[in-house]
C-alpha cells in the first residue's frame, strides 16, 4: 500500500500546509510501514514560524522532532491507519536535518493498524459474580486499617492470625524444580484459617501455614496462581510456595478514632462511609477487570491483531534489562545469566506479543467507542487509588501530577469505560 503527494495549492503566508508534505508509505509487513517523507524549505520555514508564534525560544532539535512527528502522523492519516508504538529510523537512513535551503527528508519504520470490522458485541458472553458491600465487610476493612495504624512489637510467641511477618518467598510451578519467582523482604499479614495471604500483590490460599511458626522458621504450602495475572500463561497454575520467615511482629490495633485522625476524617461515622465507598469502588473495578479478562480474548479471536516483529523486538529489549537486573540481585553468576537470557527469550517474546495485542485492541476500542475522560473521572480514580494505598487523595493527586503520570490514570479510566460499554452490549450468562 502506498500514498504519495508532492503538489499542493500555494499555502497562506506563514501557514504550514500538511498536504504539501511529500509522503510515500509502503506496507513492508502486516501493520508495519516504511515511511519516506520530504518537506520543502518553504514549508519548513512556515512550520518554524508557527512554532515560534507559540514558543519563541524553541530549539532546533525540538522543532525537528515535532516536524518528524507531524510527517509520520500525516502518513498514517493518508493510509487510514493508527500508530500506537514508537517509530524508528529505517536501517541505513540518515537523521532528518533542518536546513534553510534544503528539503527536510526522513525514512522511518512505524506501525499502522486499521480499524477492525467490529463484530456484533451481543455475540460476546460474560459471566460476573454478584458482589455486595455488607456492614460486616466494612467492619473487617476498618479492623485492617486499625492494624495498619497500630503499634508493633517483636514477637517471641508462636505466630498467630493478624500478626505481621517479613518473609523471603520462593514460588515454583507444581512439579518443577526451577524457581518461577523469588521475592525477598516481603511484608505480609498472617491470614486466619481459610483466608488468603497477600504476597507481592498476589492473593494466595494456604498462607495459614504460617500459624504456629516463629521467626527463623521455613514453611511451605501448595496454592494456585490468581486468574487475573498479567502473564496469561501462568493464570490458574498450581504452585509450591516456600516462605522463610525473617521477622515477626504482633500488632496492637489503633482505635477507630486514631484511624479517622490519620486520614483527616472528621469522625468514625464519616470514616465508615469512606470505607464503604472504597469497597464499592473496589468491587466495581473487580467486575470491570473480570469483564476485561473474559471479553478481550473473545474480541481478539473475532478480530485478530498481527503485531509487527519490530514492535515485539522493542518490547523485549525493554524487558530484558529488568530480568537481568533481578537475576543479578538474586545472586546469579554471569554464565548462568547468559543461559537464562536465551531460555527466557521465547517466553518473553510471547508475552510481549500478547501485551501488544491487548494494548492495540484497547486503543482501537477507545477510538471506536469515542471514549473520553473528564476531570471529575480522573479525580474519582485518584480517590479510589488513594483509598487502596491508604493515603490522602490530595497527597496522591499532587504526587501524580508532579511525576507526570496523570496520563497513566487517564488510560486506566478509558480502559474501565471501554469495558463498561462492551459489557453492557455483551450477553450475560
Amino acid at each position: 500500500m502506498s500514498s504519495e503527494s508532492s503538489a499542493s495549492p500555494d499555502p497562506q503566508e506563514g501557514k504550514f500546509d500538511h498536504e504539501a508534505i511529500s509522503i510515500e508509505a509502503t506496507e513492508i509487513q502486516p501493520n508495519c510501514f516504511k515511511i519516506e517523507f520530504e518537506v520543502s524549505p518553504e514549508q519548513v520555514h512556515h512550520f518554524i514560524l508557527q512554532l515560534r508564534a507559540v514558543k519563541p525560544d524553541i530549539k532546533p532539535q525540538e522543532t525537528a522532532t515535532l516536524l518528524i512527528t507531524t510527517c509520520l502522523e500525516e502518513a498514517n492519516a493518508r493510509v487510514d491507519r493508527h500508530r500506537f508504538f514508537e517509530p524508528r529510523m529505517a536501517e541505513g537512513s540518515e537523521p532528518p536535518v533542518l536546513h534553510p535551503e534544503k528539503p527536510f527528508r526522513g525514512t522511518f519504520i512505524q506501525d499502522g493498524f486499521p480499524m477492525p470490522d467490529w463484530p456484533d458485541f451481543s455475540l460476546l458472553t460474560l459471566s460476573l459474580p454478584d458482589l455486595e458491600v455488607t456492614d460486616e465487610l466494612v467492619e473487617q476493612e476498618l479492623h485492617d486499617q486499625r492494624l495498619d495504624a497500630g503499634t508493633r512489637a517483636d514477637l517471641a510467641d508462636p505466630i498467630a492470625p493478624m500478626d505481621e511477618v517479613v518473609v523471603d518467598a520462593t514460588i515454583r510451578l507444581k512439579g518443577h524444580e526451577k524457581q518461577m519467582m523469588n521475592m525477598t523482604g516481603v511484608t505480609a499479614r498472617v491470614p486466619g484459617p481459610g483466608r488468603g495471604i497477600n504476597l507481592g500483590g498476589m492473593l494466595l490460599d494456604g498462607g495459614d501455614a504460617l500459624i504456629g511458626r516463629s521467626a527463623g522458621d521455613t514453611t511451605a504450602f501448595t496454592s494456585r496462581l490468581p486468574d487475573n495475572l498479567q502473564n496469561t500463561d501462568f493464570r490458574g497454575r498450581d504452585i509450591d510456595v516456600e516462605l522463610q520467615i525473617t521477622s515477626a511482629q504482633r500488632i496492637t490495633p489503633a482505635s477507630p478514632e486514631q484511624v479517622a485522625e490519620r486520614f483527616g476524617t472528621p469522625n468514625v461515622d464519616v470514616l465508615r462511609m469512606q470505607i464503604r465507598f472504597a469497597l464499592e469502588t473496589r468491587m466495581t473495578e473487580y467486575r470491570r477487570n473480570e469483564a476485561n479478562s473474559q471479553l478481550l480474548p473473545q474480541i481478539l479471536q473475532l478480530c485478530p491483531i498481527e503485531i509487527p516483529d519490530g514492535v515485539i523486538d522493542q518490547i523485549v529489549t525493554q524487558q530484558m534489562p529488568v530480568i537481568i537486573d533481578q537475576a543479578r540481585k538474586d545472586g546469579m553468576d554471569e554464565d548462568a545469566l547468559g543461559n537464562l537470557v536465551e531460555e527466557q527469550k521465547p517466553m518473553i517474546r510471547t508475552q510481549a506479543e500478547t501485551r501488544a495485542q491487548r494494548l492495540v485492541m484497547m486503543r482501537l476500542l477507545t477510538l471506536h467507542l469515542k471514549i473520553s475522560v473528564t476531570e471529575e473521572e480522573l479525580l474519582e480514580q485518584i480517590r479510589y487509588e488513594a483509598a487502596k494505598l491508604k493515603r490522602r487523595p490530595e497527597d496522591l493527586r499532587k504526587e501524580i501530577i508532579e511525576s507526570g503520570n496523570i496520563s497513566v490514570v487517564g488510560d486506566r479510566v478509558r480502559e474501565l469505560k471501554v469495558f463498561d460499554q462492551v459489557a453492557g452490549m455483551a450477553t450475560s450468562l
